[in-house]
């Protein structure tokens, strides 16, 4: 890793956090989110000519309004959308405080009511200066990509437009347990998009097919090449290490071969498969078909109804945990709060805006953010040492090199952390784990000067989860 770019990136990610203070105020103080991306389809199986969403941030405005990747936008305050250029859709998706939406999935159209994120343009959420800190846990503020050798193919005169009802093909006593794990993992995902189970005249047949086998052409490994990789494991909602071997791997160093493929069959007519998604790779040492399933399945169905790559799709894993109390600091004086969430710990705790943090948890606050910066640089290379040489990868941004902690350092790291030299009073956003808290105390002491006095205020946390798996 090229230590100064390492730098240069953490600490731009907190510069450009702190100064927007100085910046110009040319429009409003205030910024608003919407939460989601969308893409114009130009599929001719789903949302053809309109916008279709491909990301919803958890917990933001679209997220609480009920939207999720793959609806489509049919109306945007009562303009039809396949009428409309995007410019025009832009400007009527944000203008306003709140926008009507009409949307459709796989249950049919609704009415949905899209608000707004808003915020004052010089403060700094906690969810933004986790994001600042990152290397205190890049386990929980890190966001990654993979590439999956996954292969869709549609029906030519496939329309999935109305959809809504699906079975499953009958399993044999033989491949039951297969079977059991594919069809649970894609009836999870069906129900999530709006379709429903029935054995009364489905639309949609789920069938499956599969294959593990000893590689013919095998004859030896490349001692030189590493014999597993770090794979995405939806159930554990983090990277493991399992044995598949990494993509570019020749045929004749894979001692196996696995592949695993879903498909969506016309109950109607068995003949037309209206989508298929297949995985092939190769593995170091025998793989369970069905831990296969559970791996994959998952991010194999994230390609229907919405089809964004016809083979190997890339996902964006957003890693993104950390404690919420609901306060908000001055963007160019981080020791004062500029506001508080209503009913959040930090209100029902009795924190106010205007007040002056002294401490956290003991380490002290301070106003500036070229305090925080230097020290955290030097956290940084100091604690280098201590990261994982196992699980090396480059992030979303293209930071190669980056690496989470071993967890036999995890009581250094602690000690560490615990040093007012390098200013970690902002550590408490990741307190819920090990290795910046071994004390396993989950609040925080927020010591605060009000009218001349200090006074220290307990607070209870919230652990806030808002990772997400979407395709790029």
């Amino acid at each position: 890793m090229k230590m100064n770019r390492l730098f240069a990136i953490a600490i731009a990610t907190l510069f450009s956090a702190t100064a927007t203070s100085a910046q110009s105020a040319t429009g409003s103080d205030q910024v608003c989110r919407i939460g989601m991306q969308y893409q114009i389809s130009y599929n001719e199986h789903w949302g053809a000519n309109r916008p279709v969403i491909i990301t919803v941030e958890p917990g933001s405005a679209a997220d609480v309004a009920g939207l999720k990747p793959g609806d489509v936008i049919e109306k945007v305050d009562g303009k039809a959308t396949a009428s409309l250029d995007e410019v025009d859709f832009q400007k009527l998706l944000i203008s306003g405080n709140t926008t009507r939406l009409e949307v459709s999935d796989l249950s049919g159209t609704k009415q949905i009511t899209l608000g707004r994120d808003c915020q004052s343009r010089y403060i700094l959420s906690e969810r933004q200066l986790a994001r600042s800190f990152s290397f205190y846990s890049l386990q929980d503020a890190s966001d990654r990509r993979i590439v999956r050798p996954y292969k869709v193919k549609t029906s030519t005169k496939a329309d999935f437009t109305n959809l809504r009802t699906y079975s499953f093909a009958a399993s044999s006593p033989d491949n039951e347990e297969i079977d059991i794990a594919v069809y649970k993992e894609v009836g999870k995902y069906l129900s999530a998009m709006g379709m429903k189970e029935t054995l009364n005249n489905p639309d949609v047949i789920v069938d499956c097919y599969y294959l593990f086998d000893n590689n013919k052409l095998f004859t030896s490994f490349n001692s030189s090449a590493p014999h597993n990789s770090w794979q995405y494991s939806p159930r554990d909602k983090r990277m493991i290490s399992i044995p598949i071997m990494p993509a570019g791997t020749q045929e004749i160093n894979a001692p196996y071969v696995i592949q695993l493929g879903v498909r969506l069959i016309n109950a109607r007519n068995n003949l037309q498969i209206f989508w298929q998604c297949e995985s092939n790779d190769f593995l170091s040492t025998p793989l369970e078909l069905a831990e296969y399933a559970r791996y994959n399945v998952p991010l194999m169905m994230m390609e229907f109804p919405f089809i964004r790559y016809r083979e190997n799709p890339t996902f964006r894993l957003r890693s993104q945990r950390y404690f919420y109390t609901g306060l908000y600091y001055q963007a160019n004086d981080l020791s004062l709060v500029a506001a508080v969430d209503p009913d959040s710990p930090a209100a029902k705790a009795g924190l106010k805006a205007g007040d002056r943090i002294i401490s956290i948890n003991g380490i002290p606050a301070l106003s500036g953010s070229e305090e925080y910066s230097s020290a955290y640089k030097e956290f940084i290379k100091k604690s280098m040492k201590y990261r994982t040489e196992e699980d090396i990868f480059t992030d979303a941004n293209g930071l190669a090199g980056c690496r989470y902690w071993s967890p036999k350092n995890y009581e250094k790291i602690a000690r560490m952390m615990a040093q007012p030299k390098y200013k970690p009073a902002f550590a408490y956003l990741f307190f819920f784990r090990s290795y910046v808290n071994d004390q396993q105390i989950t609040s925080c002491v927020f010591q605060v000067q009000r009218d001349g006095m200090p006074e220290s205020i307990l607070v209870q946390p919230v652990l806030r989860d808002e990772s997400s798996v979407t395709l790029e």
